[in-house]
């Protein structure tokens, strides 16, 4: 005999989750889960009524909302009566007369029990106060059906302020990037226009296939799925094929990650076994020259703000070793092509000692004093009898 703790024990969920704790009174959410649950419950226990595909639904859905799941109406079972032979029945007669009502009864006593087994899962998990409108002062809630009870918690706490619908909008358009699961995406946009179409504001099929494309979009890392999916047929963007499509997307950007993960290690792990020589550190001659050269070209470019004969160095000679170099192509003024100048000192031969490279500057040095601009410096002219007089 099926009762409804024989049914319970096969619900594939034996307890509701809470509609209210404490103070807080039922919500739209809570509620919602309750409603899930319960779908879940009524169509796992089997009934031929309904196209027998999808077993006592109709128990926790409104007539509209099964019909949109489905096509085939849900006839509930009548009780057959009392049952009566008529005087001229054949003993084969009786016996299938028997049968059709026996099942007639079974299906009539199942469909209620089922009922009741549902409708006891839900007062459990609500609170009583906040089922008070709908209890019988002498029944209680024997004539009250799981629909009942549904009905008026959603029409008395389940209600959808527009406030409500305009965050529903926002959690509906939050951003979504890998590495979460795109499946969550989809969720996101599944309860947000359930939700929506709860409060009486559902966005069309298309909007929500657009909102959805968009997020994808807005991530960067489908670029070649996005494109793929514009140029699919516009019959062809459903949500169902969306959620199709991208999925397969995301599954190659992971396998393609992995991969790229994996070659990353392995050069990495080349480049360690393969350490790179260090750089050669230069001498001291090396950095000698160079600075000498750095001098001479400065000395130079100065000059030829005031000459326009002066040619700036333009090749150096190619050698192993950078103390060997010099430059090779400098034309000085032609009155002292051998020269060099420093405002402190005057000029000489010593090409390396100009006012830029002068070691021993007087006061009011000008490192930018060449010999044809001497800004007012030394005009003493050193001879070869005074190179080896300190400077």
């Amino acid at each position: 005999m099926t009762t409804t703790d024989s049914l319970t024990a096969h619900f594939p969920v034996p307890t509701l989750s809470p509609l209210a704790i404490g103070t807080d009174e039922p919500t739209w959410k809570t509620i919602r889960e309750a409603r899930t649950q319960l779908n879940s419950n009524a169509a796992s226990i089997p009934s031929n009524a309904g196209g027998g595909r999808h077993g006592h639904l109709k128990l926790t859905m409104t007539a509209a909302e099964y019909s949109r799941i489905v096509p085939t109406p849900f006839v509930a079972p009548l009780h057959p009566g009392v049952l009566a032979h008529p005087a001229n029945a054949t003993g084969p007669q009786i016996l299938e007369a028997t049968r059709l009502h026996k099942l007639a009864l079974d299906d009539f006593r199942v469909y209620h029990t089922v009922d009741q087994a549902l409708r006891n899962q839900l007062i459990e998990a609500t609170p009583p106060t906040y089922l008070q409108t709908v209890k019988d002062p002498l029944l209680g809630f024997g004539q009250v059906s799981t629909l009942d009870i549904l009905t008026h918690l959603r029409a008395t706490y389940g209600t959808i302020t527009p406030e409500e619908l305009d965050k529903n909008n926002e959690r509906m358009a939050a951003a979504w990037h890998p590495p979460t699961p795109i499946e969550d995406l989809f969720e996101q946009l599944r309860v947000g226009t359930e939700f929506a179409t709860e409060g009486g504001d559902a966005p069309s099929a298309q909007a929500q296939v657009r909102l959805g494309y968009k997020l994808v979009f807005q991530t960067g890392l489908f670029n070649e799925g996005c494109r793929a999916w514009r140029i699919l047929p516009p019959a062809n963007h459903t949500f169902a094929v969306f959620q199709t499509h991208f999925k397969q997307w995301d599954r190659d950007r992971r396998l393609l990650e992995t991969a790229a993960s994996a070659g990353y290690h392995g050069a990495a792990n080349q480049v360690e076994e393969r350490p790179q020589a260090p750089l050669p550190m230069p001498t001291q001659a090396d950095l000698a020259a160079i600075r000498t050269q750095i001098a001479l070209l400065t000395t130079a470019m100065a000059a030829a703000t005031t000459a326009a004969n002066v040619v700036v160095p333009t090749t150096f000679p190619a050698t192993a070793s950078l103390a060997g170099s010099v430059i090779t192509q400098t034309t000085l003024h032609p009155n002292a092509i051998d020269n060099s100048y420093c405002w402190t000192h005057g000029s000489s031969r010593n090409r390396s000692h100009t006012s830029i490279t002068c070691e021993h500057p007087a006061e009011g040095h000008q490192t930018a004093a060449t010999l044809d601009n001497q800004m007012g410096g030394s005009t003493r002219v050193w001879g070869e009898a005074d190179r080896r007089t300190p400077r």
